[in-house]
């Protein structure tokens, strides 16, 4: 009897959690529209790990979106560029914490270091406007579970490349505005 009572208790509380779970998905539907939603869930897939094609777009794309940088800016190019430079500088320490979160997650078998590592130089990335550096960045923090050393060497050369682009670009474009 105790038994049956429990189970018909948990089902109620199942249905209420999935009615609220709906209602939930419902208003965030009529707050951001449905078509908003899709993109944003075909923007997460597209961060889905690629092993063989670590590189997300041309070599020959801008590594900054100038005009996203200086609108973020509101038009200051010096301002822009102080901000690039910025994050030029740290970039030497965040790298060999990533190096440092690599190994760890090599040797501990613990994600989560290198998880956060990835996702926050990832929003730094974004925050300049460097789209392709952000993009590596997050096919890093999607790859998490992987015991690949190769794949992480190559990993971590293609993000510092990238951050040359980045400083090449910022020397000579963001530099003469």
């Amino acid at each position: 009897m105790f038994r049956r009572a429990f189970d018909f208790q948990k089902a109620r509380v199942r249905r209420r959690v999935n009615h609220s779970k709906r209602k939930q998905r419902h208003s965030v539907y009529a707050a951001y529209g449905k078509n908003k939603i899709d993109n944003m869930q075909e923007h997460d897939t597209m961060l889905q790990f690629d092993k063989h094609n670590f590189t997300p777009e041309s070599e020959h794309d801008a590594p900054i979106d100038r005009d996203e940088l200086l609108k973020r800016c509101l038009g200051e190019a010096d301002f822009a560029l102080s901000i690039v430079e910025q994050f030029l500088d740290n970039w030497n320490r965040d790298y060999r914490q990533l190096e440092d979160t690599v190994a760890e997650r090599l040797s501990t078998n613990n994600p989560l270091p290198l998880k956060q590592t990835a996702h926050r130089l990832r929003g730094t990335a974004a925050t300049i406007a460097a789209k392709n550096l952000a993009h590596k960045l997050g096919q890093l923090e999607a790859s998490v579970a992987m015991d690949d050393v190769a794949f992480y060497r190559h990993a971590l050369e293609e993000l510092n490349h990238e951050v040359k682009r980045v400083s090449r670009f910022a020397s000579e474009s963001l530099s003469h505005s």
